[in-house]
Order: structure tokens, then sequence, then C-alpha cells
């Protein structure tokens, strides 16, 4: 048998190591979960380490990060801003990172609506940029990069 039941425990089942089956099946498991630690240590680190960029050509501004990646259509964006804070929003995370430090990737907020964070809290300023449909908020940790962002979408889009 592969597996054997408990003595003590009726309800418990052990792996019999007599067969070579359960060896290769414990190696295996053992092989995926190690795997499975790497990948999610290389995630995290990539995470923690990949800055926000911002590129604004003739026909986009395309936002890059660790995971998460937005583009957006420069005919389409209808207002630029630069805020001091993120506004007073319930802001949901729907596919992103909220680790205390930093908002990345797609939220939901109730005044905003669906929106894109690229933020990391407790630096100021954070550029604003708005489209019909979509809200996208970012900053820098780089001091004058979000104002040039905004002067160069600003002159673009104004």
């Amino acid at each position: 048998r592969l597996l054997v039941q408990d003595r003590i425990c009726s309800v418990n089942f052990s792996s019999n190591m007599a067969k070579p089956a359960a060896r290769i099946f414990t190696a295996v498991v053992a092989a995926a979960c190690a795997a499975l630690l790497i990948w999610m240590c290389v995630m995290f680190v990539k995470i923690d380490f990949t800055p926000t960029e911002l590129r604004i050509t003739d026909q986009r501004v395309e936002i890059t990060s660790s995971l998460w990646d937005t583009t957006l259509e420069r005919d389409a964006i209808e207002n630029v801003e630069l805020i001091d804070e993120l506004p007073d929003d319930d802001f949901r995370r729907t596919n992103g990172l909220d680790d205390g430090r930093n908002l990345i990737g797609q939220f939901e907020g109730k005044q905003s609506g669906e929106c894109r964070l690229y933020v990391r809290l407790g630096i100021a300023p954070i550029l604003k940029i708005e489209t019909d449909n979509l809200t996208v908020f970012i900053n820098s940790s780089t001091e004058g990069e979000v104002q040039m962002w905004y002067e160069e979408l600003h002159g673009r889009t104004g």
C-alpha cells in the first residue's frame, strides 16, 4: 500500500516510505514547494526594487512598474493636475499591491471610479491623469520628476 492508516488515530494516513512511489511523491511535493517559495521571493524582490517609470511619446503615455503597466492614448487624456495627496476616497484594490508603503496596480474608488495607482505613500506631489473612463495617480521619489511629467503632459493636453 502507498498510504497506511495510523495506528493511534484511524483518521490519519501516512505515506509508506518503503515504497519507491511514496519517496518519489514526497520528493516531487518538496521540490514544488521549494520552487513556489523561490518564485514568490523573486516576485517580491521584483515588486520592491523595480521602479515605476512614465514615458511620454507623441501618441501615448506609458507607465511601467513591476507587474502592472498602463498605456494611455495621448488624445484620450482629458485633465492633468498636480495634487498634494491622494483624494479622501475609499480605494479598493482589485488587482495590485497595497503593502502599507506602496499602492500599485488596479484600484476602484467610490468617487474616483476605476483607477490605476502607482503611488509611494508619504511622497508628494502626485500626478493625476484623467481620461473619460480611467484615472491614474503616479508619483516619484526622485525630486522634481513629477513636476517635469506634469509640465510635459500639461503642454501636450492644455
